[in-house]
């Protein structure tokens, strides 16, 4: 398996490069590019194989070990002393590919790329080393699978600015249409804050999602997260693996529990009931226009 690949719009051509070449041909590509561009570009790294540059290598072996916890539904029996070694090695890649993008945006600033550009950085899933599972090919839920880094530079930006409304990669191309001054497509998603024309609803399932133009079947309520505030309830349902034909539920508080620790579904009844109803409101919601009269 090759350690990278990169994709642009630029150039047919789909070469097979690590992560240092093909931040070079990208700077590049930049800097004598015709004004306006875009840029899609897709890199493997850190997917797996974890090979990461020479000076990486064990940065991360320093006897810190994650907490331990309870083997899930869907565990696949990796010893944890396995999974904390293929975690630093995951590690040890990210901070390989963490310092390349690093020199790639001071290439775009030296260069002057960055004083009228968008620069957006993003992910298409994380990876899971804990309760007996190895990456991210899994029904498990967790946030470890979940979140995900959303990086966003505006032209001329010199101050850090936090956001902690919860986006999703879907709200990237209604975002870019709105930075690009063009009208809204029928498309899924919302503009990200800050530049969201209204703030998004104070309850946003990760899956799924209030009705759209573009949802062409019903959703399959096999494992859905569904978020509201400090809380995040996760819903398995229809998989051999459950105690019973019910649904099974989860309920974490991840201001108070971020290593998701304390399931709360059956201590925090309130809390609980009321978002189970919620996440089968939206559901019906979303599957609605399916539906035979």
């Amino acid at each position: 398996m090759p350690n990278g690949c990169c994709k642009a719009s630029a150039s047919p051509a789909r070469p097979s490069w690590p992560p240092s070449t093909a931040y070079d041909w990208l700077a590049e590509q930049t800097a004598a590019a015709a004004n306006p561009f875009a840029y899609y570009v897709h890199l493997l790294p850190p997917h797996g194989p974890y090979k990461t540059r020479h000076e990486f290598i064990d940065i991360f072996d320093d006897g810190w070990t994650p907490p331990t916890k309870e083997l899930s539904l869907w565990s696949e029996g990796v010893p944890q002393e396995r999974l904390n070694y293929q975690r630093r090695t995951y590690d040890e890649f990210i901070a390989y590919v963490d310092a390349e993008f690093a020199r790639l945006f001071d290439m775009l600033e030296s260069n002057g790329t960055l004083d009228n550009t968008y620069l957006i950085l993003t992910s298409d899933h994380g990876e899971l080393f804990e309760r007996g599972i190895a990456g991210h090919s899994t029904n498990s839920l967790n946030d470890p699978i979940l979140n995900i880094p959303l990086f966003i530079w505006k032209p001329g930006q010199t101050q850090r600015v936090d956001v902690f409304e919860r986006t999703s990669a879907v709200d990237i191309v209604p975002t870019l249409l709105h930075l690009a001054g063009q009208p809204a497509r029928p498309c899924r998603g919302a503009s990200c804050p800050p530049w969201a024309a209204t703030p998004p609803p104070p309850t946003a399932p990760s899956s799924p999602s209030r009705p759209r133009p573009t949802q062409v079947c019903p959703v399959e309520p096999g494992h859905l997260a569904f978020y509201q505030g400090p809380y995040k309830l996760i819903s398995y349902r229809g998989y051999e693996q459950l105690p019973s034909a019910e649904a099974l539920y989860q309920l974490f508080n991840l201001d108070n529990d971020p290593e998701e620790m304390e399931d709360l579904y059956t201590i925090e009844r309130g809390v609980a009931d009321t978002m189970t109803a919620q996440l089968q409101q939206r559901l019906e919601e979303a599957n609605q226009p399916f539906q035979r009269s």
